[in-house]
């Protein structure tokens, strides 16, 4: 539970922290508008009850005196009287010079005329508790701040925009209305049946439908949130560290003709069609000589167990030998689509053009490929992408990205389960009634119908100030 009252005036830097040519200082709450006004020195008085934008000087007046006294800084203040602000409140905006000296005045200034340093996320907490924002478009806040890629920064955007909680909102409707079915049955003598059974069947399914449309897109949502896990995995000197050099188009990996080079998991950021990738490098997988190499064996099976995409390479220009097959085996098991075979040093093959990979996998799974020469590259590239775009949910299925939303829709599903099993065996209403009732309040906790402090909390926590 915060020790902050939601009544207080608050106060933050929301522009980055660090040097700057420009920052801005926020402010909001009930005295957030009368601070201001007492320290801002201007051609025009600042009027309480309309938005606008003034410019002069923040000053602290002196001490027993009505007239300005020390000048802080030459602002550009923009008011917003509630409820036409971010956070439904009375809010302030100061554009100042960033020096951090200038910032931290500025803020001490505010603080000493009675605002406190808002709380991490608080600002966004207090625009969904006065109904500017509903649950899902206050996170998509921090994920647009957050965003890792292209794609990832497109889908929180339109969660800021309501794509997702329309969706929620639609699910909701069928559920309510099927509650509604029940209402007045509950209300009459046992035994009396009195809603239509074959219209409650009709909205129970298109809920479960709407629902599972929604969980269908999670795991896309995660890889865009998370970015995609790609593990580079084969023997020694197969050429790992050279591909991933040639991914990122600069040396980063350590690249040598000596086997057992790569000792340790190495990891570096790729964005390739809008999307991150995380490559992991790893050490070559073979019989270890010593307890080091064996320690990064044991990191690179570590790391290939989680992969969202495993990379098997192998040596196009030698036989497959049994170290070979048994890195072959890796691949097995796993989802379809999450693992390619890639046959590298096709450029010391006589014909590389009629090299034939052996019988291992599908096609599609198979690549050969020179990554010295950059033979092959550009295909893998489109595959890696292609292993993304799989998992995209198909017609105008939404997108959700946090493990809540998926434990609440799931929670969802489940007792929506329940009621259409109970409607099947033609149990009570009562009994339909009361699970269709905590689906319905399942599916709120996303767009905050159903609060919790506890999950408010952890929330807004992870926020920036200012935020």
């Amino acid at each position: 539970m915060s020790p902050y009252s939601e009544n207080d005036t608050i106060a933050a830097l929301a522009t980055a922290h660090g040097p700057a040519a420009l920052a801005i200082i926020r402010v909001s709450g009930p005295d957030a508008l009368p601070i201001c006004a007492a320290l801002f020195a201007g051609r025009r008085r600042i009027n309480l009850k309309r938005a606008d934008r003034y410019h002069g000087m923040l000053v602290e007046p002196e001490v027993g005196c009505s007239e300005a006294g020390e000048v802080y800084d030459e602002v550009i203040l923009h008011t917003y009287p509630a409820p036409h602000s971010f956070t439904g409140e009375d809010m302030a905006e100061i554009n100042c010079h960033g020096g951090l000296l200038v910032v931290e005045r500025l803020l001490g200034l505010l603080l000493r005329r009675g605002a406190r340093l808002a709380a991490p996320g608080e600002f966004s907490k207090r625009a969904f508790l006065n109904g500017k924002l509903d649950l899902l478009q206050a996170e998509a806040v921090a994920d647009i701040i957050a965003a890792p890629s292209r794609r990832a920064l497109a889908l929180s955007l339109a969660q800021l925009h309501g794509d997702i909680s329309l969706k929620i909102n639609k699910l909701s409707d069928y559920l309510r209305t099927s509650c509604a079915l029940l209402e007045l049955e509950l209300d009459f003598s046992e035994g009396e049946v009195l809603a239509d059974r074959a219209q409650l069947e009709e909205k129970l399914n298109e809920a479960a439908g709407e629902l599972r449309t929604i969980l269908a897109g999670y795991h896309y949502g995660q890889l865009l949130r998370e970015g995609v896990g790609v593990v580079l995995a084969g023997k020694v000197n197969v050429g790992k560290s050279t591909l991933m050099n040639r991914l990122l188009r600069r040396d980063r990996a350590i690249v040598s003709h000596l086997p057992g080079t790569t000792r340790d998991t190495l990891e570096e950021g790729l964005r390739l069609g809008g999307y991150l990738f995380h490559l992991t490098d790893t050490a070559g997988i073979r019989a270890a000589a010593d307890e080091i190499e064996r320690e990064g064996v044991a990191r690179t099976l570590a790391a290939i167990s989680s992969a969202d995409l495993l990379l098997l390479i192998f040596d196009a220009s030698t036989p497959l030998d049994d170290e070979d097959r048994e890195i072959i085996e890796l691949g097995r098991g796993r989802p379809a689509g999450s693992t390619l075979y890639l046959f590298n040093k096709c450029d010391l093959l006589p014909g590389p053009e009629k090299f034939t990979p052996p019988p291992i996998a599908s096609v599609e799974c198979l690549l050969v490929l020179s990554v010295r020469t950059g033979t092959g590259v550009e295909e893998l590239e489109r595959r890696m992408i292609a292993r993304v775009e799989r998992e995209r949910p198909e017609g105008e299925g939404v997108t959700i990205t946090r493990l809540r939303h998926h434990d609440a829709l799931r929670r969802a599903e489940y007792h929506l389960e329940q009621a259409r099993q109970s409607l099947s065996e033609e149990r009570s209403g009562e009994f339909i009634a009361l699970d269709l009732r905590m689906a319905l309040a399942a599916a709120g906790e996303l767009i905050g119908e159903v609060r919790s402090a506890d999950i408010l909390e952890d929330i807004f926590s992870t926020f920036c100030i200012g935020k």
